[in-house]
């Protein structure tokens, strides 16, 4: 596949609700286009044909950043002294013992994941409070860390404070839904949606900022069962999360203009495609103008006025164009055209850059060439 998003999944969770003002069309449909190695890679947010955002954040987990860019996200769980209770028999201790080691008084205390409840109440308290061992100690018992984790977070005895919130979030959470179905099933076709009870049991901790799927890192492990968001991908005590940082724009005016029209080329060629005899799935017009200039500053920020252009690169299968060798490529013409016209400097910011030197009779990609040339003129000249 392209990309192993599960775009699938992504679809049913947004029409669930029955909602008939939101429409989704996933394309290419691999399994039955055959279609495996491309996929689109556009983010579009347009809002009435008159104000569009462009590039910026993808549909899918791990996106959400901020400023921050938070390595660690352990919830409620922080590092405090307390005594291990639980005892495990294993080759090194056969008597359920922990082994011995020498310490100093000085280090005596034994750090360990604590869960902090913000709470009066005497069982929160008695969970909460820190424990540990006497500064006389001169042997300190050195616990497994396996007997005390499991997957991703400690597990506490649902009891008490804890126990009480988590039924009552049961009682209320029968919106988290998890979806269900066969590999080889229809990607049209209905999806079983089935009740998340016991969604709130795996959350210990879990006042956190990335919740399961969303605490990625892609260095050291890629998405897999998408369809089980609550499910943590990688173990967030031993692995960091990876920051991201998306670049977006907001235009307005006839660039958002340009940019709908874009989309809606775009919406009508997968309508024609897919699905031409879903008529709960409409054809899209473009907005007839008087004046495209948007009367209402909705941004609080300051905005510049400047003069741009709407680049794109579509053809047959994106658009729709009746004739297989007909393109438009007005960004790789720009890119070469301003490449070859650059006097001091080039920055390029592109998170797939894909470019075959001169001479490769399979791509017509002519950036890399066009670095080539100027780099060589300017080391000239």
């Amino acid at each position: 596949m392209a990309i192993g998003i599960n775009s699938f999944y992504s679809k049913q969770r947004l029409v669930r609700n029955g909602n008939d003002n939101i429409k989704v069309m996933r394309h290419p449909q691999h399994a039955k286009s055959g279609v495996f190695l491309w996929a689109h890679h556009e983010k579009l947010v347009i809002v009435d044909q008159s104000i569009a955002f462009l590039g910026g954040i993808d549909l899918c987990y791990g996106r959400w950043d901020d400023s921050k860019h938070r390595l660690t996200d352990l919830g409620s769980l922080i590092h405090s002294a307390i005594t291990p209770t639980k005892r495990k028999k294993t080759s090194s201790s056969p008597s359920g013992e922990f082994p011995f080691i020498s310490v100093s008084k000085s280090n005596s205390k034994l750090y360990m994941p604590d869960l902090i409840v913000d709470s009066p109440s005497t069982a929160a308290q008695e969970l909460a409070r820190p424990m540990s061992l006497p500064a006389a100690s001169s042997s300190l018992q050195v616990p497994q860390p396996k007997d005390f984790f499991k997957q991703n977070t400690p597990e506490f005895e649902r009891k008490s404070l804890m126990a009480t919130i988590k039924q009552g979030i049961k009682g209320k959470g029968k919106h988290l839904a998890k979806l269900s179905y066969a590999p080889g099933e229809l990607q049209n076709g209905p999806a079983t949606i089935s009740e998340l009870d016991d969604v709130v049991d795996d959350l210990d901790g879990s006042a956190k900022f990335w919740v399961g799927k969303d605490y990625v890192n892609f260095i050291v492990k890629d998405f897999n069962n998408l369809e089980e968001p609550f499910d943590d991908l990688v173990d967030r005590t031993t692995t960091p999360r990876m920051p991201w940082h998306d670049m977006a724009v907001c235009v307005q005016n006839a660039t958002a203009r340009d940019v709908a029209r874009h989309f809606i080329q775009r919406w009508n060629a997968a309508k024609n495609e897919m699905a031409k005899q879903n008529y709960t799935c409409p054809y899209l017009l473009p907005k007839a103008y008087v004046d495209c200039s948007l009367k209402s500053n909705f941004l609080q920020a300051k905005s510049q006025n400047v003069t741009c252009q709407v680049l794109r690169s579509v053809s047959a299968w994106s658009c729709g164009f009746i004739e297989p060798d007909i393109v438009e490529q007005s960004i790789h013409e720009a890119y070469v055209d301003c490449i070859a016209k650059a006097q001091h400097y080039i920055y390029i910011e592109n998170q797939f850059f894909i470019s075959l030197p001169r001479n490769n009779l399979n791509t017509l990609n002519q950036i890399a060439e066009a670095l080539f040339t100027r780099i060589v003129r300017a080391y000239k000249y």
